[in-house]
């Protein structure tokens, strides 16, 4: 089997993995809360231009999004372990 272009079987950022925290919410379509890491704080993420762009360049086309994120040590996550 032929690896995707631009596939690497080696985790990205040298080589290190880490552990991603996500606060999911099915209804929620437009923003994001991600705790990166081990990183103090979250990285929020939102929808700024729902139909941005269109693409149409082989093998993609389609609707560009566009997307921006925001990172704030302000909010940390609380450990379900603790009250």
């Amino acid at each position: 089997m032929v690896p995707p272009v631009g596939f690497s079987p080696l985790p990205s950022r040298g080589g290190k993995q880490r552990n991603d925290d996500y606060l999911v919410d099915p209804d929620q379509t437009e923003l994001g809360l991600k705790r990166r890491g081990q990183k103090l704080g979250v990285e929020v993420k939102g929808l700024v231009v729902k139909e941005w762009a269109s693409l149409n360049v082989r093998p993609f086309s389609g609707i560009i999004e566009l997307w921006t994120k925001w990172t704030t040590r302000s909010w940390t996550q609380v450990d379900d372990n603790h009250s």
